[in-house]
């Protein structure tokens, strides 16, 4: 009986996980540009989105975080929340780094600070 309903609880996970990343960085934009222009219409902000979505699900399935989601103890789903988070970050830190390196215009000083 476990099992049976483990793919879907997966799915609910992410699909949650996916929805709280785009409201906050729908919040951040909000707060940083000042506008209540839409940040899709801006063709600056999209890949930088796209690219946050990606690098979470890559964090995700490298830390196993929606593996054993029924039978693991919280303890264990808060140490793995923490590691994917700080995996999360590395990767967004090390993305900037290279981006910044080639591209100065993609991701502007005042878009992060």
């Amino acid at each position: 009986m476990i099992h049976r309903y483990a793919t879907f609880i997966k799915a609910v996970n992410l699909t949650i996980d996916y929805i709280i990343l785009n409201i906050s960085m729908v919040i951040s934009y909000f707060i940083e540009d000042r506008s209540y222009i839409f940040w899709i219409n801006n063709r600056r902000y999209l890949p930088i989105v796209l690219v946050f979505n990606l690098i979470w699900l890559l964090s995700a399935n490298i830390t196993g975080l929606y593996e054993h989601v029924l039978n693991k103890d919280s303890i264990k789903t808060y140490r793995g929340v923490i590691k994917t988070y700080l995996l999360f970050v590395s990767f967004i830190c090390f993305t900037i780094i290279i981006l910044i390196g080639t591209k100065a215009y993609f991701i502007t000083r005042e878009y992060l600070f």
